[in-house]
Parts: C-alpha cells; sequence; structure tokens
C-alpha cells in the first residue's frame, strides 16, 4: 500500500458531495428498476425434457386412462371369462408399455398399474392370481420375481423349475401344489396367463 498523499488527501477533503434534491433520491429505486428492466437478459435454456417428449408422454397417460377406464366399466360379457378379460386387459397394456409392465392390479376400487422405470424383458411368462382376503378380492397380473403390494402388505410372487406359483409374505408362504389352504377368509389362485391367444 502507499503511503498516504497530504496533497491528494487534502483536495478530497474540499471537494463537497453534489447536492441531490429530495425529488432525486425518491425517484432513484424507480429509475433503477427501470434501468434493469429494460436490460438485455441472456436467452434462457430449458433444462427439463423438450416439450414434445412431455407432450408424448402426457398423451400416453391419457390413453392409457381412457383405455383403462373404459375397460373397467364396460359391461362384462356372459361369454367372456375372468380369464379372457384378464388376458385382454394384460394385452392392451402390455402394448402401450412394452417390457415395463410390472404388475396390473384390479380389484373393487379400480385398476392400479406398476410400471418399471425402464424397459426391462421379464424372465417369464405373466402369472395370473387371485388372492382374497375377508371381503377383498384383487385379481393380480404379475411376473415370477415381482414384489406386490396389497392392502399394506407385501407379497412375493415366484414360479419354480416345474411351473408351480409361489406366493411369500411376511407370515405367508402358499404353494399352488398345496392342498391346504392359507387361512378360513385368505384364498389364493393362480394360473400362467397365456397371452398367445
Amino acid at each position: 500500500m502507499k503511503p498516504s498523499d497530504p496533497q491528494l488527501d487534502e483536495l478530497l477533503r474540499s471537494v463537497r458531495v453534489p447536492e441531490r434534491s429530495a425529488g432525486y433520491w425518491e425517484n432513484f429505486p424507480a429509475r433503477v428498476l427501470a434501468r434493469l428492466q429494460t436490460a438485455e437478459r441472456p436467452p434462457e435454456t430449458s433444462r427439463g425434457l423438450p416439450f414434445s417428449w412431455g407432450l408424448g408422454f402426457a398423451a400416453a397417460c391419457l390413453i392409457l386412462g381412457f383405455a383403462l377406464g373404459h375397460w373397467h366399466g364396460m359391461p362384462k360379457s356372459v361369454t367372456e371369462s375372468p380369464l379372457a378379460q384378464n388376458r385382454k386387459l394384460f394385452k392392451e397394456v402390455a402394448s402401450l408399455f412394452p417390457n415395463q409392465v410390472r404388475a396390473i392390479i384390479s380389484d373393487e376400487h379400480g385398476v392400479r398399474l406398476v410400471l418399471a422405470d425402464k424397459q426391462e424383458a421379464p424372465s417369464s411368462a405373466p402369472l395370473l392370481l387371485k388372492i382374497c382376503d375377508g371381503k377383498n378380492c384383487h385379481d393380480v397380473i404379475t411376473f415370477s420375481g415381482q414384489q406386490v403390494q396389497l392392502d399394506g402388505k407385501t407379497y412375493e410372487v415366484l414360479l419354480d423349475a416345474q411351473g408351480n406359483v409361489m406366493v411369500v409374505g411376511k407370515s405367508l408362504y402358499w404353494h399352488s401344489k398345496e392342498t391346504r389352504k392359507p387361512g378360513e377368509s385368505f384364498h389364493i389362485e393362480a394360473q400362467k396367463l397365456d397371452t398367445s391367444i
């Protein structure tokens, strides 16, 4: 730092601050804001998904919602079995979300869809389970190795080498070859869902 210059110090002390009127100081903030607002801004860059992707995703969700709502609200044909209805539902949803369906759960509240974040080809054919706990029954279309949440409980669905279905929960083990029932009010039925028909 330079040593102080007595002449410069004296000159700075002798110079008077220009006087401004009261109106100047009252209008000062408004003038600063006006200048900032008219100043040229740098172009904004988009950091999200392109608009066309968002629009495409929204359209897919709309179509899926319409298809599921329309399918769920359709009167069930006397000639169409529940198996055929579930097969049709799986084909429609799988065509909209190829290799992303983890589970389709139907109950008295409607249809709930569980999707994977990315396309992952399932290692087995889809399975159809009917799980009833007292008054509540759920039709579940899923694959071996998937976890399904029903009424706050988590169940893992597995397929053994002989094609038998197992349902495993915190306090439950059910095998499709067993003749005993897991409980009086609890009932499970399982079968492969042949989608080639």
